[in-house]
């Protein structure tokens, strides 16, 4: 019996580490094709880190609601001090708040770091930030 239970508490652990991964889910599909924005933060966040989260999602929910819904755009906000998110964070490199806006096309992955935009826009200028992230999105859709 108790071995049961160990092996019952080893595949829900096993399910729910794969469920949370960030990159297996679309690198295990190599015709997957979509635009991957991943917002990176810690427990600590400043103004612009707040504004970066806040303005993807309010460009998504206002110009990109469709192509969220069908799958072409993903958006993940990643905590890198959560060991799922530490993994996710060395393999970009990213070691505080981080903006990445990616293109998946036939399961290939071309990365674009937005980071230093952001962090420069995002709080004191939203409409700047906002556009910039969609031309980046709209260029990436239509490729």
């Amino acid at each position: 019996m108790r071995n049961s239970v160990l092996t019952i508490i080893t595949m829900l652990l096993f399910l729910v580490s794969c469920a949370g991964s960030e990159k297996t889910e679309i690198a295990a599909d190599p015709d997957k094709t979509c635009v991957e924005i991943l917002y990176f933060h810690g427990d600590m966040r400043c103004r612009n880190c707040y504004a970066m989260e806040k303005g993807v999602a309010e460009l998504l929910d206002d110009e990109f609601k469709q192509e969220v819904k069908d799958g072409k755009i993903i958006f993940k906000t990643i905590d890198i001090t959560t060991e799922e998110g530490e993994r996710v964070a060395d393999n970009y490199g990213v070691t505080w708040s981080s903006l990445f806006l990616n293109n998946w096309k036939d399961g290939k992955e071309e990365r674009n770091d937005l980071t230093r935009m952001g962090m420069s826009t995002a709080a004191k200028d939203p409409e700047t930030f906002k556009a910039e992230v969609k031309k980046h999105i709209t260029n990436y859709l239509n490729d």
